[in-house]
């Protein structure tokens, strides 16, 4: 990752807009560079601004929200950071920015905004989360990494350096991006737990399952096998009892349906007799229909040729109106082709006009216009230039004044100082003399210090050694005491021994082991009997609920049977109806037959002349076979529905009863489970009283256990305050010897304090001689009034005597830059002044020309106006033209209208023709079928042509009334073969008769063998599913071992891995991988080292882990902790580990640029010199690298700096002029929101 420029504005002092162009040929050329600045100016806000634009926070605050901003400049409205970072040779720009209501500084803070670009201007991300996540992203660097590998701010330069030892483990965690060593430890903790804890559950499944014995397996296959072959007997019974009963059921139906059939043949006779009348009326209309289509067709000729006459009227009426119209047309003609003849030759003699006069005059006119305005063009920047040299002789001029006044000042400042060049030349010499009388002055002030406080210390030692000794009389008390009290203790435990028959603890720590295993193995009895007691309830509830359900089972067997005899019933009258059906449609086929038979004529099929028959038929009605049909298919249907959903809940309860075997077989194997594991714990068996006993036997143990414990904390007690006695007791022994080597000591004390007071009186009388000396030595080369400043503070006096003199010398410096510069700004105003006289001539020569040529447009134009008007000379001549061709239009369009007249009285004369023709045709037409139809009419039955119509029906009354009659007679006959085809079903079933039992007598019997049926059913399901149930365990028991085989490997794996990095915190793996990542650091930071300066190098601590010593290598190789280094020697070790970090977290993204805050100022010269080749050849490796610094070595030795100075408003500081930014910026639409 490389920092390719930084734009910001109005950031803490930092007021305005600046951009600091990283790619520009001065960075280039000097890859090193330095902030420089006052303490305050803002350097470090530079940083501030680089984090704020990338990571929306900076190290030395929060992220900024709507409600905070402490960055933004006081007084200003809006603040924004942008920076251009490039990532793997791909270039991205990413902005911030915040500003108040309308960019007020008074208003309210708006929420911050944010972009994220790449080079080609695409919007990657454009809110403030989702920029901050990219970023991350795309550079692979959080804030905290950032900070710790390529910006080490202010303050936190040293912070991995120092850390404590776990909270350098996190940093390396999150610098890495290794925090998944620890998820990975705690998930083969548990991962390990858990697959435990399944090999546990399978091994307890394959215990609690119960297989079959062969005998057993045996003996319910044979029972299987016998209800089997009786059931298949009693089905014989069975199916003829239903034959039996279905033959009633029949009988009674075919008895029912005869009735009703004759009922139906009744009713058919008598419509047939009430159609006689209709009959009639359809003869005599069927007569009629023959003379229908010749009337008809008469009617037709008839209305054709008044639709002629009157179509002929029409024509000739339209064919006069248009011979008038084209004479009209033709006059209309003459008119327009003299108009246009007109208009052609105006025309002629107006473009005529234009050529010879308007063209020459709009040319002269276009050409003065441009000339006007070429002119006004260069007036206007005549204009501009005076007003421009005008201004910049005025700022001159003002400039030359404020330097006038300033040198002036100076001249009178410095003559106001005479003695300042003597002060300058004795200077030297002063500042040793100084230097020797502040150390004179410093020593008896030490010296004075040293006698009060050895003083002090004498009467402070005096004191101590009174208050020791009462110290060691209370000591001596005290312990006589504490002997007395351990005597009392041990009496008390002796007691309490002995009153509970015991010799020492150890035999009342073993009885109450005892009792307390007794009570343990009790409770779990208690709980195993009451597991057993449950089980049996459960058992009996079980065992009831499958009684019911077979009761409800046998219920819904007989249910099903009854609706198998309606299904089997419904089904015969079905296929009946079907064969009586298809019979009365063969007799209607032949019904076309049948009325062909007239009296005394050969019948068609059989010849004879005699039809007996045909008097007694009645004729068939198949519609009332196919509504019983119809009804017997619905009802037959509803029973099979019924019936399904009955065998359905059949389904069910056999499912629901195999379901509470199975859980009542369950339910007996956890039973038989439980017992076996009561007899092999106990070595008793169960009995239902034992529960009762071992409930009452709890209380009394827990009772005696009780007492017992309670004895034991007593005993306790007792011994924990023996052993605090007997501990009080030693050390007040301890505490008296050690009160005894105090006293000894301040006796020492006070003697040597004695002795120091003495040679500190003789060494202050030298110091005060040596004092004297010096202050007559200075007053030698000082005036009296300067001597008694620098006597009362010597260091503030020289310190403004320095300053003094510097700005001397600079107020010299400056009055000889000013003397020059006001030499050249005198001349720059001379030219100035000359150029402009210059310029006003020009521009007074310009202005009397374009007088002349606007005199010359305006005339030009008039004349123009008063000859041809305003109008261009396209348009006039586009509007000559248009009134040529409309002319000619007009003209043109007449002609065409008249030839269409033309055309259309040609074609109406044809018309007029064609139309008599065949008016001529249809009256011939006409009289011929009025003669036809007349033959026609007296050959027929009606007597003339109003009988006629009379007769005549309409199709639809013709079509009603014969298929009425198709439908009775084929009615009649349907009846009537029914009833016969029924009457003979009828004796047929009754010669069938199965059994000679009543019907109520058959049910009885088909129900007994139906119960025997279902007790056969229901012994037979509960064997086979016993055999069932016991396959499916004998299935589960060897899948469960298998599984176990598989799992147990399984289980070994996990486990070993569990012991080699599991832990439940996940510190096992995480501590080993971050030592990894510490010796990785500690090598690269060597290495960095190495080139910083030979004589440190890092290790680990081999009994903390994860914290650092640093090995001095020209001490002996001597290891010390790296608290232990000095300021300078901090800063070297914390940039080796810096430059290591960025190396480090080099996997994700390589880091190309660095930025230090500070730390300089910590090293001496060498020190210095060394920080400063190791970063050049940083640089030389291709890296950008800024150091933010006051120290004037690295302002000497760098080349490129950046200076930000405090400007003259208080409070703000700016950066060179090159920095400022002036222009449109990328992210405007949002600033100006």
């Amino acid at each position: 990752m490389r920092i390719c420029s930084l734009r910001f504005k109005n950031l803490n002092s930092l007021k305005g807009h600046w951009k600091i162009d990283f790619q520009s040929q001065a960075f280039v050329d000097n890859g090193l560079f330095v902030i420089t600045g006052q303490t305050g100016a803002g350097k470090s806000t530079i940083l501030d601004a680089l984090c704020l634009a990338l990571y929306q926070q900076t190290p030395r605050l929060d992220k900024i929200t709507h409600s905070k901003n402490e960055l933004m400049t006081r007084g200003t409205g809006d603040c924004e950071a942008e920076v251009e970072f490039a990532v793997k040779g791909k270039k991205y720009r990413v902005f911030w920015g915040q500003s108040r209501a309308r960019k007020s500084a008074l208003g309210k803070l708006q929420p911050p905004f944010a972009e994220l670009a790449d080079d080609n201007g695409k919007i990657i991300a454009s809110k403030v989360s989702d920029v901050l996540k990219q970023v991350v992203e795309i550079t692979g660097l959080d804030f905290s990494r950032f900070t710790k590998s390529m910006l080490l701010a202010q303050g936190g330069f040293a912070a991995f350096l120092n850390a404590p030892a776990k909270e350098r483990g996190e940093l390396l965690e999150e610098l890495t991006g290794t925090e998944i060593y620890a998820q990975i430890s705690r998930h083969v903790f548990e991962q390990n737990k858990i697959v435990q804890a399944e090999l546990k559950v399978l091994s307890a499944q394959s215990q609690v399952l119960t297989l079959l014995s062969e005998e057993e397996m045996a003996q319910l296959q044979a029972n299987i096998t016998l209800l089997e072959t009786k059931k298949s007997e009693n089905d014989k019974s069975v199916k003829a009892l239903e034959l039996a009963i279905r033959w009633h059921q029949m009988a009674q139906s075919l008895t029912k349906e005869l009735a009703q059939q004759q009922q139906q043949f009744d009713q058919a006779q008598t419509a047939m007799n009430d159609f006689e009348v209709d009959k009639a009326r359809l003869q005599l209309a069927e007569k009629a229909q023959r003379l229908k289509q010749s009337f008809e067709y008469l009617q037709a000729v008839t209305e054709k040729c008044l639709q002629l006459q009157s179509t002929l009227t029409v024509k000739q009426q339209q064919a006069d109106q248009l011979a008038e119209e084209i004479k009209l047309q033709a006059f209309k003609v003459s008119e327009l082709s003299e108009a246009k003849e007109k208009v052609f030759t105006r025309s002629e003699k107006q473009l005529t006009e234009i050529n010879k006069s308007l063209i020459p005059l709009d040319l002269s006119i276009k050409s003065t216009e441009q000339s006007l305005l070429e002119k006004t063009q260069a007036a206007t920047s005549y204009i501009e230039k005076i007003d421009q040299q005008q201004s910049t002789l005025l700022q001159e001029q003002s400039t030359l004044q404020d330097k006038q006044k300033h040198l002036a000042a100076l001249a009178l400042k410095n003559a106001a100082q005479p003695t300042l060049e003597q002060l300058q030349k004795n200077l030297p010499l002063v500042e040793h003399q100084i230097s020797d009388f502040i150390k004179h002055q410093h020593n008896q002030l030490t010296l004075n210090n040293k006698d009060k406080q050895l003083a002090e210390h004498l009467s402070t030692q005096q004191n101590i050694h009174a208050t020791e000794q009462e110290k060691g009389t209370l000591l001596g008390q005290q312990l006589l005491q504490a002997e007395q009290w351990v005597g009392d203790k041990k009496q008390q435990i002796e007691q309490l021994l002995s009153a509970h028959q015991l010799t020492d603890s150890s035999q009342l720590n073993s009885a109450i082991n005892q009792l307390y295993n007794e009570q343990q193995t009790v409770s779990q009895q208690i709980q195993l009997a009451e597991k057993m007691a449950l089980n049996d309830q459960t058992n009996t509830k079980k065992t009831q609920a499958v009684n019911l359900l077979k009761t409800q089972h046998q219920e819904t067997i007989l249910t099903l049977q009854k609706l198998k005899d309606k299904g089997l019933i419904l089904k015969q009258n079905v296929d009946d109806l079907k064969r009586l059906l298809k019979q009365e449609q063969i007799i209607l086929s032949l019904a076309g037959l049948q009325q062909q038979v007239q009296p005394d004529q050969a019948c068609p099929l059989c010849g004879s002349l005699d039809h007996p028959a045909l008097e007694n038929y009645q004729p068939v009605d198949d519609g009332n076979t196919e509504k019983r049909l119809q009804n017997k298919e619905e009802e037959l249907i509803a029973a099979r529905s019924d019936y399904a959903g009955v065998q359905s809940a059949y389904k069910a309860q056999q499912d629901q009863l195999s379901d509470l075997i199975n859980e009542l077989e369950e339910l007996n194997t956890t039973q038989q489970a439980l017992l076996a594991e009561w007899k092999a714990a106990y070595q008793q068996p169960y009995l239902e009283q034992s529960l009762n006993q071992l409930r009452e036997q709890l209380p009394e143990l827990k009772q005696t256990l009780g007492k017992l414990s309670n004895v034991q904390i007593l005993l306790q007690q007792f011994n924990e305050q023996l052993q605090k006695a007997q501990n009080e007791a030693q050390q007040l022994q301890q505490q008296l010897s050690a009160q005894q080597q105090k006293l000894n000591s301040c006796e020492q004390n006070i003697a040597s304090a004695k002795a120091d007071i003495n040679a500190n009186a003789h060494q202050l009388v030298q110091e005060s001689e040596l004092l004297a000396t010096q202050k007559q030595s200075i007053t030698a080369l000082l005036s009296e009034e300067e001597a008694m400043q620098l006597f009362d503070s010597p260091q503030t006096w020289l310190m403004t005597q320095q300053q003094k003199i510097k700005e001397f010398e600079q107020d010299k410096q400056q009055a000889k830059m000013l003397s020059e510069e006001i030499q050249q700004l005198n001349q720059s105003v001379l030219l100035k002044d000359q150029a402009l006289n210059q310029i006003k001539a020009a521009s007074s020569e310009l202005s009397a020309a374009l007088v002349l040529i606007d005199a010359q447009l305006s005339k030009d134009k008039q004349q123009r106006l008063e000859q041809f008007g305003d109008k261009p000379q396209q348009v006039l001549v586009d509007e000559i033209k248009q009134a040529q061709v409309a002319a000619e239009q007009q003209r043109d369009q007449a002609l065409s209208t008249q030839q269409t007249l033309l055309n259309k009285q040609n074609e109406s004369s044809g018309q007029i023709s064609s139309l008599n023709t065949q008016l001529e045709e249809q009256q011939l037409e006409k009289e011929h079928q009025q003669s036809l139809f007349a033959e026609k009419l007296a050959a027929s039955d009606f007597d003339d042509q109003k009988a006629l119509l009379g007769a005549m029906l309409t199709e639809s009354e013709i079509n009603q009334l014969q298929t009425l009659q198709t439908t009775l007679n084929e009615q009649l006959i349907s009846h009537r073969s029914k009833l016969a085809a029924l009457a003979e079903r009828h004796q047929a079933h009754i010669k069938q008769q199965v059994s000679k039992d009543s019907l109520t007598e058959l049910e009885l019997k088909l129900a007994s063998y139906m119960q025997q049926n279902e007790d056969i059913n229901q012994q037979w399901l509960t064997d086979k599913a016993t055999l069932n149930s016991d396959k499916v365990n004998q299935q589960k028991q060897a899948g469960i071992i298998a599984e176990q085989q598989k799992r147990q490997q399984h289980a070994e794996y996990w486990q070993l891995l569990n012991t080699m990095i599991g832990a439940a915190d996940g510190n096992k793996y995480r501590e080993f991988v971050q030592g990894l990542t510490l010796d990785n650091l500690v090598q690269l930071a060597n290495q960095e080292m190495g080139n910083l300066h030979q004589r440190y190098q890092l290790k680990r601590n081999q009994e903390d882990k994860l914290a650092l010593q640093v090995v001095d290598l020209w001490q002996a190789n001597t290891v010390r902790d790296v608290k232990t280094l000095s300021g300078g020697e901090s800063f070297l070790v914390s940039l080796g580990l810096a430059l290591a970090l960025s190396n480090l977290v080099s996997h994700k993204t390589q880091i190309e640029s660095l930025f230090l805050d500070e730390g300089f100022g910590t090293l001496d010269g060498n020190t210095l010199e060394v920080a400063l080749e190791a970063l050049e050849r940083l640089n030389a490796s291709g890296k950008l690298i800024g150091i933010i610094s006051h120290v004037d070595a690295l302002k000497e030795r760098i080349n490129h700096q950046i200076h930000v100075s405090k400007g003259a408003s208080a409070g703000f500081s700016q950066l060179a002029p090159e920095y400022h930014f002036i222009g449109s910026t990328a992210s405007s639409d949002w600033t100006d929101s």
